[in-house]
Order: structure tokens, then sequence, then C-alpha cells
């Protein structure tokens, strides 16, 4: 594997380790991350891939996350790439998993996270943890 998981999802269950690993530093204080950041091995930019096939129904810049995609799935389920350096997909595209949405970056929430993309999973607008989910069918999210 050519990635690393620099920010982890914080569950509540955790051990201090992985709860510290899942902790968003932003000037003084303290976020939870309720996705995965994950960045290259050698800290270059790379393409950014639909996790799964769906439509696109945000593409947006955020000062905190920086430029972000969010595709729409079905069965409630919604996916975000946030911290894209470049997005080369527009709204209401039709994409399907592996598509390229855009290129990875840097966001001013998660500095220490360097390049990296920042990824959610929602299921009816409940964060999931995107490492639990990996392999499943969608319809078992």
């Amino acid at each position: 594997m050519n990635y690393n998981v620099v920010r982890t999802f914080y569950e509540r269950s955790g051990t201090k380790e992985e709860q510290e690993k899942a902790l968003i530093r932003y000037g003084s204080s303290y976020r939870t991350s309720v996705g995965t950041s994950y960045s290259n091995k050698d800290n270059q930019s790379f393409d950014v891939l639909a996790a799964l096939s769906g439509t696109v129904t945000e593409v947006k810049e955020n000062p905190l996350y920086g430029n972000y995609v969010v595709i729409e799935h079905k069965d409630g389920i919604k996916t975000c790439y946030y911290g894209l350096s470049e997005v080369t997909i527009s709204v209401g595209a039709t994409v399907n998993q592996g598509d390229k949405l855009g290129i990875s970056g840097n966001t001013e929430i998660d500095q220490d996270a360097g390049n990296h993309i920042y990824f959610q999973i929602l299921k009816n607008d409940k964060h999931l943890n995107p490492a639990k989910q990996i392999g499943k069918k969608i319809t078992d999210l």
C-alpha cells in the first residue's frame, strides 16, 4: 500500500492512542475527526477517486476544509472528499466507482496532516467510520 492514514475516525470506545490520532488540532483547540484522512507515503499530491458510484450533489470551497465534493449514493449514503487542491468534476455529474474527482491538497483545519484527503461517509446524515466500511457492499453500510 502506498498511502498513510494520517487522521482516524474518533471512536469513544477507542484506545487512548486511537483517540489521540483522531483529534484535529486547530489553533489552540481540538476537534474530533468524523472521517479519515489519507496521504501518499511520499507526501506528494495524488488523484482522488470516487469510493462508490453516485451523483455529485456539491462542489464547493470552504475556508477551513478547502475544495470539497459530496456524492450521493443509494440507500441514504453520502461520501465527502475534503481538501482537494483541484476539482475535476461538477455538480450533477454521474460518477462510477474509481472515477477521478480531483487532486489531493491541504486543509486549513488540519495543517499537520500535510497533503491529504479528508474522507467521510454518512448514512442518513450519521457519520460512519470509513475504516469499518472498506470492502462492504453499499447495502451493508
